[in-house]
């Protein structure tokens, strides 16, 4: 591959992990602020209404792990070395 294409790809999957990262903390972010009320003595407690809004966002966060997960820790190409082993 020539270097042009690993900079592409390698910017690409950057891209998708901040992506995917945004999901997550969006959709937590909105979950927690539209999806349920807070309640219990301090406000501390967390009651979801279940409802569509509540499910786009667990959707919403479970894709963005799906993406961070495939993307981060993934072995290098076949047939070459990592350093250090």
């Amino acid at each position: 591959m020539r270097k042009s294409t690993i900079g592409r790809v390698w910017l690409g999957g950057l891209a998708a992990i901040v992506a995917g990262l945004a999901g997550i903390a969006v959709g937590t972010v909105l979950m927690l602020a539209y999806g349920g009320t807070w309640g219990g003595v301090n406000g501390s407690e967390f009651t979801p209404t279940i409802g569509a809004f509540f499910w786009w966002m667990v959707a919403l966060v479970t894709a963005g792990a799906f993406v961070v997960s495939a993307l981060v820790g993934r072995p290098g190409p076949p047939g070459r070395a990592r350093p250090g082993s």
